[in-house]
């Protein structure tokens, strides 16, 4: 019996699971909007009534889409103590978030798959969506902003502690100047390169790294 239920309950997140991907993707490719539940049921096989089992309707499937793709996708992220341990704690911390930005574009381009005509600028573009759209979002996101901030600032302060980082150097305003550049790259990679810029960032963050260092 228990084994049984099992199945079933795998079965029901495994198809909970295809509806939110193909939602996904094609809210990603043509816009909320323009996607039709007819749409999410050709492109899940699953049937209308299935839908409904799982989501009160499409606005439900935005939000879950919204969590489980957005918020959950870029909470996972290393664990702030191993970094902090490193002897270098600044450049360890660019390090692994160079590597966590190479490993969400290869996941994330890897499963809409090559041919989907999806790019960055389409993923800029559906987080604007549903930062108008979905309820709390925008508290979620600055959350989360807030949390990377904080593990940001004790990299620098430990670059500090152990001579890495200059003394006088403002935890803050660095902080503040590797987060406007990553912001720039990615805004002008999606408009002008319709990806990351991952080399660009790399190479201006390892600028920025080289004023503040301890010589």
């Amino acid at each position: 019996m228990n084994q049984k239920t099992n199945k079933n309950e795998l079965r029901k997140t495994e198809t909970k699971g295809r509806i939110l991907w193909a939602a996904f993707k094609l809210f990603l490719a043509h816009g909320y909007h323009a996607v039709s539940l007819m749409d999410i049921e050709q492109a899940s096989q699953a049937t209308r009534g299935v839908i409904y089992h799982h989501f009160k309707g499409k606005e439900d499937l935005l939000k879950s889409v919204a969590e489980k793709f957005v918020i959950d996708f870029l909470q996972s992220s290393p664990p702030a103590d191993e970094i902090i341990d490193a002897q270098t704690p600044l450049k360890s911390f660019l390090d692994v978030q160079i590597l966590q930005i190479k490993r969400r574009m290869q996941i994330f381009f890897e499963q809409v798959g090559p041919d989907s005509g999806i790019t960055s600028a389409t993923f800029m573009s559906f987080l604007l969506f549903i930062s108008e759209h979905v309820a709390d979002f925008r508290e979620r996101l600055q959350a989360y902003e807030e949390a990377q901030a904080q593990c940001w600032l004790e990299a620098i302060h430990q670059g500090q502690e152990r001579g890495e980082i200059r003394k006088e150097v403002d935890t803050e305003t660095l902080y503040n100047a590797f987060h406007s550049v990553y912001v720039g790259i990615a805004f002008h990679g999606a408009v002008i390169h319709q990806q990351f810029v991952l080399d660009q960032l790399r190479e201006e963050w390892d600028f920025l790294y080289q004023l503040a260092a301890a010589h």
